[in-house]
C-alpha cells in the first residue's frame, strides 16, 4: 500500500500476475501499476516501501525496501493563479450559529413544479400510446408468454422454410443444421430457456413440465439425434426428405401440445 503526502491521490492498483506453480518450483512475477494523480504543483517524496517475504536459501523472513521516489509537479497549462486564488482548501463550510428562523426558497419546492407534474402526465401518454400500438399487433406490454409463441412460430418457418430449399438443391449439411436451428430456437422461445442453457437434458425437463406427450418427447429426440449424426458424426441415417417431414410434423405437433 502506498503511503502518499498530501496532495497526491491514486486509484486502485492494477495487477499483472504471471506467477505459476505448473513445476516443482513456484515462478513469475507479480506487477502492481499505481496511476497518482497531483492535486496541486509542487515537490513530492512518495515514502520507501517496505516487502517482508520468506527467504527459502537462509530459513528466515527478510525484508526489502524501494528506495524513495522524488516528484517534481509543474504547474499545469490551463493553471491561473487569479482562478484559484482565495479558494478553500478544502469543501467543508463553516458551522451557522444564528437560529434559522426564516427560511425562504429562491425556487418553489420540486412537487409544487408544474414541470414536476408534468413528467407524470408524459409517462402516462407514454404508456397509452404503447398499450393501444400493442393491442393492434395483439400483444399487451408484459405479455411475454405471447411474444415468444409468435417468435418461436416465426422462427420455426423461416428455418423450415430454408431447409426446403436446401432439401431441393441436395445440400447436406446446411440442410441438417437448420432443420436443428428450428427445433432449438423452437423449444428456446416456447418454453422461455435461453438457447446457452438449452441443452437436452434442460429441454426434456421443461418438456415434461409443459406436459407434452411421451411420444412427441421422442420424436422430437430422433431428430435431433439425426440432425447432430449428420452434422457431426458419418451422417445421417435416414432420407433427407424423411428428416424434414419428420420435423415439420412434430413442430405442429408441439404447438398443438403447447396450446392444449
Amino acid at each position: 500500500k502506498l503511503n502518499l503526502p498530501d496532495g497526491l491521490g491514486t486509484y486502485e492498483a492494477q495487477i499483472t500476475d504471471t506467477v505459476t506453480s505448473r513445476t516443482n518450483s513456484i515462478s513469475g512475477s507479480k506487477i502492481l501499476t499505481y496511476a497518482i494523480t497531483p492535486r496541486a504543483a509542487g515537490d513530492y517524496e512518495i515514502p520507501a516501501i517496505d516487502f517482508p517475504y520468506f527467504n527459502p536459501e537462509t530459513g528466515k523472513y527478510e525484508t526489502a525496501h524501494t528506495a524513495p521516489l522524488k516528484l517534481h509537479v509543474k504547474t499545469g497549462k490551463n493553471f491561473t493563479a487569479a482562478a484559484n486564488a482565495g479558494k478553500p482548501t478544502n469543501e467543508i463550510h463553516g458551522i451557522i450559529k444564528t437560529p434559522l428562523n426564516n427560511i425562504s426558497f429562491e425556487d418553489k419546492p420540486l412537487p409544487l413544479s408544474p414541470a414536476y407534474w408534468s413528467l407524470y402526465g408524459i409517462s402516462l401518454l407514454a404508456f397509452a400510446g404503447i398499450t393501444i400500438w400493442k393491442k393492434k399487433d395483439g400483444v399487451l406490454p408484459g405479455d411475454n408468454a405471447l411474444q415468444n409463441s409468435k417468435q418461436a412460430d416465426k422462427i420455426a418457418l423461416q428455418r423450415l422454410s430454408t431447409a426446403k430449399e436446401l432439401l431441393q438443391e441436395g445440400n447436406g449439411k446446411p440442410f441438417y443444421e437448420e432443420v436443428s436451428k428450428a427445433i432449438w430456437l423452437y423449444l428456446s422461445y416456447k418454453m422461455e430457456i435461453p438457447l446457452s442453457v438449452l441443452s437436452r437434458d434442460a429441454a426434456t425437463a421443461g418438456m415434461n413440465e409443459w406436459q407434452i406427450p411421451t411420444h412427441i418427447q421422442t420424436e422430437v429426440t430422433d431428430i435431433i439425434r439425426e440432425c447432430e449424426t449428420a452434422l457431426y458424426g458419418s451422417g445421417g441415417t435416414k432420407e433427407m426428405a424423411y428428416t424434414y417431414h419428420g420435423a415439420v410434423k412434430v413442430i405442429s405437433e408441439l404447438e398443438g401440445a403447447f396450446k392444449a
